[in-house]
């Protein structure tokens, strides 16, 4: 019954949570000791639908956040693509997320529409948020990756994370690194110990290094599993699509690793190359 806010919202949360969890008579008892007006506040937020409860007030949607200017999405089943209405409430719903407090409806666009359509749609409001110059006061498009974006999603942020403190997004980064801790998949740990590898920037390591091992005991992954997954990865970039590698020793021992791509040209015996591989083929520039 406090002041909106966040305190407020979570303070709801909990006792919904009690509640959904069995508890709802020990709730309810105990809001009556606070008084009427108490136990009667608590009765009609245990019974109300939560979609219908917004966090706070509905936002605008910004003009880079438009239906028009984003991708289609499309349903779980079939491939019907939402009519720009639809598209609309699910930006609006969104756009009510916030850091550790999914919007209520959220289960539901998730069950609703197809798992990397929605991802693709995410990442793609991504790049118009940060095309229109990465407002701060609009910044869930970054956080909501957290909660719509899946393996892919993981690897193409890494790069992005690594270059972000380099043009004064030391903020974005921080906050990227959170992104890929609550997507929680066995792909997050290997992004999370790429930052930790290729940040110069201290403080953006420590904190992948305390999400790396956050996420690992999430999925219950042992030390020696963690060690497993940590493989070197000879410099190749985290973006799948286009793989920059520089060795500065013969890569002739590594030929193993290029089994599945058709050669150009040999391997060099020495000296420093580098590799661009696209689809499956291995360009050499010397």
């Amino acid at each position: 019954m406090g002041r909106p806010g966040r305190t407020r919202r979570q303070a709801e949360d909990a006792l919904r949570f009690l509640a959904g969890a069995g508890h709802e008579d020990a709730v309810c008892d105990g809001a009556t000791e606070y008084g009427s007006e108490a136990a009667a506040a608590v009765e009609t937020l245990l019974g109300a639908d939560p979609l219908v409860m917004p966090p706070g007030h509905i936002p605008k949607l910004p003009y880079w956040a438009r239906p028009s200017v984003l991708p289609s999405v499309l349903m779980r089943e079939g491939s019907v693509v939402l009519p720009e209405s639809a598209v609309r409430h699910a930006l609006t719903a969104l756009a009510l997320c916030r850091p550790g407090e999914p919007y209520a409806a959220l289960p539901a666009i998730r069950a609703a529409y197809d798992p990397a359509s929605l991802a693709g749609f995410g990442w793609e409001l991504l790049q118009s948020w940060l095309l229109a110059g990465a407002p701060a006061a609009d910044g869930w498009p970054l956080t909501v990756l957290g909660l719509i974006g899946d393996d892919d999603t993981a690897r193409r942020l890494t790069p992005a994370i690594l270059s972000w403190p380099g043009d004064g997004g030391h903020v974005r980064a921080a906050v990227g690194v959170e992104v890929l801790a609550a997507l929680g998949r066995p792909a997050t740990v290997i992004q999370l110990n790429t930052v930790v590898q290729r940040t110069k920037f201290r403080p953006l390591r420590k904190a992948a290094a305390e999400k790396l091992q956050d996420v690992a005991d999430r999925l219950k992954i042992t030390a020696e599993q963690l060690a497993g997954r940590l493989v070197p990865d000879f410099g190749i970039a985290a973006d799948v699509h286009e793989r920059t590698v520089t060795l500065a020793e013969s890569l002739a021992q590594w030929q193993d690793l290029f089994l599945d791509y058709e050669i150009v040209q040999p391997f060099p015996q020495l000296g420093r190359e580098t590799w661009q591989c696209f689809g499956n083929t291995a360009f050499i520039s010397h």
